[in-house]
């Protein structure tokens, strides 16, 4: 019994941490023009590294 007690524990405290955190991130992103243009020209890095890729014959 005191397993499941302590798995539920870990498991509302990573929820806890994780809603925090990206109540954090979201606040710094409307807050910052320059940490907001990071994140979109972050996000493109897998485009651009792997569209030169596409459609080759993978063997």
């Amino acid at each position: 019994m005191r397993g499941m007690a302590t798995a539920a524990g870990i498991a509302a405290g990573v929820f806890v941490w994780s809603v925090a955190a990206a109540t954090g991130v979201a606040a710094l992103l409307a807050a910052s023009a320059t940490a907001f243009a990071v994140v979109k020209l972050r996000q493109l890095d897998p485009l651009v590294t792997l569209a030169p890729t596409i459609g080759e014959p993978t063997t």
